[in-house]
């Protein structure tokens, strides 16, 4: 049996984290969860995720952070920005290196196959 792919799930919501835990979960992932990009880049530091998505604008920051930090630390991580206001574009959002954008309120098995799609496409990870 293949080893479960691991996502890290940021948003400073409760309902959002909850709707994203239990579809993820559902779906066959291991889930790992932040409430704020400060949190989130702790867990970097000590977990190797598969794939990220991450709330765009949060109180304490935004997960353009959390792309950033995914970046700097080297990893060929998948990470999918997620947003109820408009932000930025797909096209910005991609260009700043995110896999893609999710509008809220979003479909979760359409953004289930979408990070399938990425995790099959991205690079390994070193553990």
């Amino acid at each position: 049996m293949a080893p479960k792919l691991k996502v890290l799930l940021v948003d400073d919501e409760v309902d959002i984290l909850e709707i994203l835990v239990f579809a993820f979960a559902d779906a066959g992932f291991e889930t790992v969860v932040a409430s704020s990009p400060s949190a989130a880049i702790a867990l970097l530091q000590t977990h190797v995720v598969d794939v990220i998505l991450t709330d765009v604008a949060m109180p304490e920051g935004s997960g353009l952070d959390i792309l950033a930090e995914v970046r700097r630390l080297g990893r060929p991580t998948p990470t999918f920005l997620m947003s109820g206001f408009v932000v930025l574009t797909r096209e910005e959002a991609m260009a700043r290196g995110a896999a893609g954008l999710f509008q809220k309120p979003f479909d979760t098995d359409a953004m289930i196959v979408k990070v399938l799609e990425a995790c099959r496409a991205a690079p390994q990870a070193p553990t």
